[in-house]
């Protein structure tokens, strides 16, 4: 999932950067030498990039590895295995990959995704910097303000302005030094050891696990909550439109969603993990463009409606479970199905609060639904049974 997670990012940073694919080059390798100018944007697509060229606006990559040893004037989006960046960049960082590797000097903000997260003694953030990753390692400078979210957290090095961690497990190298004229604090389930000699003040935030949270100590707090109930009441919605706009397609929906949810949950695995990057692979050409960014619309519309579509879906077997139950026949009239639907959202939502596996029942799901409806989407379309 973190394979998939990284490219969906990177999806959305395209987004902001259309004029990205002025120059294209693609191929299983590519390399820019030192003595190479490139004057307008740059997009990559390839298995292994090095460059130590220099590029006076922004450069995207889509790439297995990448070695950055070049100097940038404008931003670097990159979505990458792995990824090393030595040279100098003037303008922003977006990174999303499995291993990202801060060797060299950044001007911008940094914003990075990734699996595993080190920023090198030899590394100078000297923007905003936002990381987000399984496990991170600090030893370099960062002159603004650093926000981290990450499993596994090692700080040392510089950090001159706020900082805030996030993290399960922190541990402060002795080379961590911190200004005491900002802000700067950590939330874990347990205090860090403090180095001797450290310098600099580090505010312990407890975080409570699950059961000790006040807002978990009853389901209906976590029910009616402000945001789960504007949630609801959303999907709620959406299931009433659904069916009354688009009924045929809808119980087609539920009876292929009822009766082969192996099939469609396979297909929904399938379609989940591909379609992000046949749109990617589409979206690099000019004649492919318009068709990758329909398959990105379809993709983000369905991940909209899942939870609505999951709902149709579970809705069918209500009726006989609770004839199983109740041992009472029920009569069906012309809203049962919405009806059966929001309780099928009901059950849903409270299932998704279950530690651990509930939203993992709830993603399984929403799979089927995601499968389902592509199955019936390709039947529509193509005329067939």
């Amino acid at each position: 999932m973190k394979k998939w997670l990284s490219i969906l990012c990177f999806v959305s940073f395209l987004g902001f950067y259309p004029e990205a694919f002025a120059a294209l080059e693609g191929g299983n390798s590519v390399v820019h030498d030192a003595d190479q100018i490139f004057s307008e944007n740059v997009t990559i697509v390839t298995q292994v990039f090095r460059t130590e060229a220099v590029y006076t606006r922004d450069v995207v990559l889509l790439s297995k590895e990448v070695l950055m040893n070049g100097y940038i004037e404008g931003d670097l989006l990159a979505a990458a295995q792995e990824i090393e960046i030595r040279g100098e960049i003037e303008g922003d960082v977006r990174i999303t990959g499995g291993l990202v590797v801060l060797n060299g000097i950044i001007h911008g903000d940094v914003l990075v995704f990734g699996g595993e997260v080190r920023a090198t003694e030899k590394s100078a953030i000297l923007g905003e910097a936002v990381v987000l990753g399984g496990w991170f390692v600090h030893e370099g400078i960062v002159q603004n303000d650093a926000r981290i979210i990450s499993g596994n957290v090692t700080l040392g090095g510089t950090f001159s302005e706020d900082l805030t961690v996030t993290t399960q497990d922190l541990i402060l190298d002795e080379t961590l030094v911190l200004n005491s004229e900002y802000q700067s604090s950590y939330f874990a389930p347990r205090e860090a050891l403090i180095p001797e000699g450290f310098e600099g003040l580090l505010e312990y935030n407890k975080t409570s696990l699950w059961y000790k949270n006040s807002d978990f100590q009853s389901s209906a707090s976590l029910f009616f909550g402000f945001w789960a109930l504007l949630k609801f009441v959303t999907n709620a919605v959406l299931i009433f439109l659904l069916y009354f706009i688009f009924k045929n397609f809808v119980e087609n929906i539920k009876n292929q969603g009822s009766k082969k949810w192996l099939k469609s949950g396979v297909v929904g695995i399938i379609a989940f993990l591909a379609l992000p990057a046949l749109a990617i692979l589409l979206m690099v050409s000019l004649i492919g463009l318009p068709i990758g960014v329909l398959l990105m619309l379809v993709f983000w519309s369905l991940l909209i409606l899942r939870v609505s579509l999951a709902s149709f879906v579970v809705s069918c077997w209500l009726p006989e479970l609770w004839k199983k139950i109740s041992g009472k026949e029920y009569t069906e009239t012309q809203n049962s199905p919405v009806l059966w639907a929001i309780v099928a959202l009901a059950l849903l939502t409270i299932t998704g609060y279950i530690p651990y596996v509930g939203s993992i029942i709830v993603n399984g799901i929403t799979l089927i639904a995601f499968g389902t409806t592509l199955i019936v989407l390709y039947k529509s379309i193509f005329r067939r049974s």
